[in-house]
């Protein structure tokens, strides 16, 4: 028998890899959770990331990174969305999310930036990812040394690169992606494509 597709992720604490971080950035630009107020937001984040990771945890960690990512969309700059999150992102939480706040200290706390490489891991726990990333976001300069401090971090290198690479692009802007990584990628015509009628139907 199946479920309902929120409640196909796993729920327990060993189930907060970071699949769903991942794949969250698109939600930003979904008119449910542009028009909504914070709680509304958070629903409807819930329901996708619960779709295979439906941890607490997991939802926390895609509504921080969301919260980021719609201050950088409206032209914040990293530093200034950084901050507006770390003073207003855990009022803004549910009770039963408030639960998970103790898990996000060194993001919350507003010094992340200030940390030495050897104190970031970058492996699967959707906790080490968003703090890799947001560390990598908040001490690079320009999108190519962002994304290159991803991948030079090591470990599971191309999902905290493609959880802090969009961050970048909303930051420093689509043409700031270097042509020589645009020209060998696989299916750029159909992805390119793509993106223009979806901006379309959506009226970006």
């Amino acid at each position: 028998m199946g479920c309902p597709p929120e409640q196909a992720g796993g729920s327990g604490e060993y189930d907060n890899g970071n699949g769903a971080l991942m794949r969250i950035i698109p939600l930003l630009l979904h008119p449910l959770w542009q028009k909504g107020n914070a709680l509304q937001r958070q629903e409807v984040t819930e329901q996708v990331v619960s779709v295979t990771h439906r941890h607490p945890r997991s939802i926390v960690a895609c509504c921080l990174y969301l919260e980021i990512a719609n201050h950088l969309l409206h032209g914040r700059t990293c530093q200034d969305a950084y901050a507006e999150v770390c003073r207003t992102f855990v009022a803004s939480l549910t009770t039963r999310l408030k639960k998970e706040v103790i898990y996000f200290s060194r993001v919350l706390d507003g010094t992340l930036a200030e940390l030495p490489e050897a104190a970031i891991e970058s492996g699967g726990y959707v906790i080490h990812t968003l703090e890799a990333s947001l560390w990598c976001l908040l001490r690079q300069e320009t999108y190519e040394t962002t994304v290159l401090a991803a991948v030079n971090l090591g470990n599971d290198t191309d999902t905290t690169a493609a959880v802090v690479g969009p961050l970048a692009a909303l930051v420093y802007g689509e043409q700031s992606i270097p042509e020589d990584w645009m020209a060998i990628l696989a299916r750029r015509n159909d992805i390119e494509d793509l993106a223009k009628r979806l901006a379309t139907r959506m009226h970006l």
